[in-house]
């Protein structure tokens, strides 16, 4: 495995962070439901990821 294969530390732990935050540390709204509310989590995670470069797109994807 090269060294540029391996995902990026800060972003990644930025964008696992984000994820975390939304999933443990924000309450579930009353109208939505705690698996839509991890799918959100999910998907800002994914994005942060994507804008920090964590790692290559396809990989992400």
């Amino acid at each position: 495995m090269n060294k540029s294969s391996l995902p990026k530390l800060v972003p990644s732990a930025i964008a696992i962070g984000i994820a975390l935050l939304i999933w443990f540390g924000i309450p579930v709204p009353e109208t939505v439901t705690p698996e839509a509310w991890h799918l959100l989590a999910l998907f800002i995670g994914t994005i942060a990821a994507i804008i920090g470069k964590a790692m290559p797109i396809g990989a992400l994807s």
